[in-house]
This record gives structure tokens, C-alpha cells and sequence, in this order.
């Protein structure tokens, strides 16, 4: 819990069982720490108990066509079910909160749920780059993807 709560940011990915998932998240979030998914992994619908607790999810395109039913293989699809995730997950942070009203206790552990600021989508497009869509689904900024001559390993092993 210290580690965590210590933390600048949790980053969380799919390989991992989503209950250890979700018991992190739950750490970060109640401790204000931000929660981040790199959504590859499982071929798998996110859970609605993970997804309330994220502030920042990064799918590719096809990981997040898998989690919103949407196709997002140009700029404005993606953006579209970027939009269609944010709003799925503020729906959820508001039912959260309606509950918590009724629940001093799980107020408390739910005050510094990500969800407050809404939840920020980085969507990773291979060729085209990146795209991140901030709270209320307005693209937030694009980075282009940056040219490699010859790319050997992508995982940073010589």
C-alpha cells in the first residue's frame, strides 16, 4: 500500500489477472494516485469494476474498436469511440458516486477516483502515430509517429 500510495502513477497492463488489476487500482485510486491501462493483452471485454478506476487507458486501434464495439481506423472514428469509452466510464463514476452518497465509508475510499477529471483515452495508431482524447472527448494532441531506418527489437534488448 505505501508503494503505491507513493506512487506519481500506477501503470497497469492486461497480462496481469484483471482482479490483481483491480486491487491496485483500488489502492491508487483511493490513495489520488493516477491509474493508467495499456489495454493489449486480453482479448477480452474490460470490466466495468476496472474501467471506473482508470484515468487514462491507451488502446490501439483494434484494442479499442475490441472494447467499444466502434470501428476506429481513421482519426475520427477513433476519436468517436474514444468518446463512446469516456462516456461509458463517466456513466459508471456517476452511479459510483450516487452510491457513495448513501455510504460515507466508500465516499471516502472512492475521493480520489481518476474518474473525477474524466477518463483520457491514448489512442496508439502504428503508422499515423498517437492521438489523446481528453475528458469530454476533445483531442487533447497528436503526435506523429516518429520514423525509424531499421527497427531491430522493439522490446529495448541489444
Amino acid at each position: 500500500m505505501q508503494l503505491i500510495a507513493g506512487a506519481g502513477a500506477v501503470l497497469l497492463q492486461r497480462e496481469i489477472p484483471e482482479a490483481v488489476n483491480i486491487q491496485a487500482a483500488q489502492l491508487a485510486a483511493a490513495a489520488g494516485v493516477p491509474v493508467l491501462l495499456d489495454a493489449g493483452g486480453v482479448d477480452a471485454p474490460l470490466s466495468d469494476a476496472l474501467l471506473q478506476l482508470l484515468t487514462t487507458i491507451s488502446p490501439n486501434e483494434t484494442e479499442l474498436q475490441r472494447l467499444t464495439g466502434q470501428q476506429a481506423d481513421s482519426e475520427a472514428q477513433a476519436l468517436l469511440a474514444a468518446g463512446g469509452l469516456q462516456q461509458k466510464a463517466a456513466q459508471l463514476a456517476a452511479q459510483q458516486q450516487g452510491r457513495a452518497d448513501h455510504d460515507e465509508q466508500q465516499q471516502q475510499q472512492q475521493a480520489g477516483q481518476g474518474q473525477a477529471g474524466g477518463l483520457r483515452v491514448l489512442v496508439k495508431r502504428g503508422s499515423a502515430g498517437s492521438m489523446m482524447v481528453g475528458a469530454g472527448g476533445q483531442q487533447e494532441a497528436m503526435q506523429p509517429a516518429i520514423p525509424a531506418a531499421k527497427v531491430v527489437d522493439t522490446t529495448g534488448v541489444p
